[in-house]
């Protein structure tokens, strides 16, 4: 299911830290949702329902007249096409801002809290 952009992130990291690709870690998505306390029904269901969006932009894409292959644009198709990328692309954001993959200074966050 989330195979390929899981083994990316956990690769990367792997190699940003100068570890074996190969060596078994704890950095897989599901082991980061285990540690932010997310049960195994609630991390299967973050990442069924993520699947789905980006399966179902897929499907749309296939379906949605959005152009007409000669490089005319339809203007409700391509606001839909447009609107469906942009929800698809902010569930991922979502999804990477809970799993913590890229870490945001968060003003007033936990950090400064405990350097208090």
């Amino acid at each position: 299911m989330l195979s390929p952009a899981d083994s990316t992130f956990v690769v990367l990291k792997r190699l940003k830290y100068r570890r074996p690709v190969y060596e078994a870690d704890q950095e897989h998505f599901h082991h980061r949702m285990a540690r932010i306390a997310f049960s195994v029904r609630r991390t299967v269901l973050y990442f069924f329902g993520w699947t789905l969006l980006l399966v179902g932009y897929a499907v749309a894409l296939r379906f949605i007249h959005y152009s007409d292959h000669h490089g005319h644009l339809h203007l409700g198709g391509s606001i839909l096409a447009a609107a469906l990328g942009l929800l698809v692309a902010a569930a991922t954001i979502y999804l990477i801002y809970v799993l913590e993959i890229l870490k945001f200074n968060r003003p007033g966050g936990r950090h400064q809290q405990l350097a208090r």
